[in-house]
């Protein structure tokens, strides 16, 4: 066999793993869009991105991310564990969420004025992709064992961006409820955010730092110009700190901003760049 090749046994291991990690990463994505609890006899339901979907629809995402990079970038040890513990932490996640919802629709005393609330599909399908999503991961073996510094520092920069866009799209559904235009904002923040944090993990370059630097910065002065301000649109109501006449300081808000400024620092220097 002429050096270089990739066996035909391995080739299938990983044409066969890469398939299950995408169907691990569909499956998070359809169990968070499904239904977590139903209220009201069935009549009314709360999908998982309500909640803490959110963020494993985030984790989702960042583990195709990863593994896209991890098959592009020569199969490095590094991204392989990273995209598997982002398989354990959905599966860990999900099993807590579980518990949590039993818990409430068994022992919650409210329950019966809440219309006998019964657990959704959402959260065992996602489960069920959190297992499928760390199996696949590891059975495709890595072939280099570090990453370069360069690298490093991509992983970093999704990092942040994948963190602050995942809080935008916790709040987009509850801004989406009091304003339309508000919450188009933050379903806008997010999607820009989780796509460019993935985007940054599969390559790098000076066009998509400057990007990166450019989302980062209008929605980080749109939220300053919102709290000391205020917005032309109703509040959320969420309970806050209130420094201006505009909306109220959240820890969710400061760590989704501190997410975009660690992400503008990183960037800005590769941007410029020669």
């Amino acid at each position: 066999m002429a050096a270089g090749t990739t066996p035909p046994a391995l080739g299938s291991r990983v044409a066969i793993g890469s398939a299950a990690v995408a169907t691990g990463v569909a499956l998070v994505l359809i169990g968070v869009a499904l239904p977590w609890v139903t209220l009201q006899h069935g009549q009314e339901s709360v999908n998982g991105v309500l909640g803490d979907g959110a963020y494993l629809a985030t984790a989702a995402i960042g583990a195709g991310a990863l593994w896209t990079a991890y098959l592009l970038g020569g199969r490095p040890g590094p991204l392989r564990a990273l995209a598997a513990a982002t398989g354990f932490l959905v599966v860990y996640w999900t099993v807590f969420e579980i518990e949590r919802i039993v818990s409430v629709v068994t022992d919650a005393p409210l329950a019966g004025t809440m219309g006998a609330p019964l657990m959704g599909p959402g959260p065992l399908v996602a489960a069920v992709g959190g297992i499928v999503l760390l199996g696949s991961t590891l059975t495709v073996p890595s072939l280099v064992r570090g990453l370069r510094r360069a690298e490093w520092v991509r992983v970093l920069l999704a990092a942040a961006l994948l963190a602050t866009g995942a809080v935008h799209l916790q709040q987009a559904p509850g801004h989406l409820a009091v304003s339309t235009v508000l919450g188009l904002g933050f379903l806008a923040a997010a999607v820009t955010q989780l796509g460019l944090g993935a985007a940054v993990l599969v390559r790098g370059h000076r066009w998509l730092y400057a990007a990166i630097v450019a989302d980062c910065a209008i929605f980080f002065l749109l939220y300053v110009y919102a709290v000391v301000h205020g917005l032309p649109f109703p509040s959320h109501g969420d309970a806050g700190i209130q420094i201006g006449a505009g909306e109220p300081v959240t820890l969710s808000g400061v760590l989704s901003k501190l997410g975009e400024v660690v992400a503008i620092a990183i960037a800005l220097p590769l941007a410029v760049r020669r």
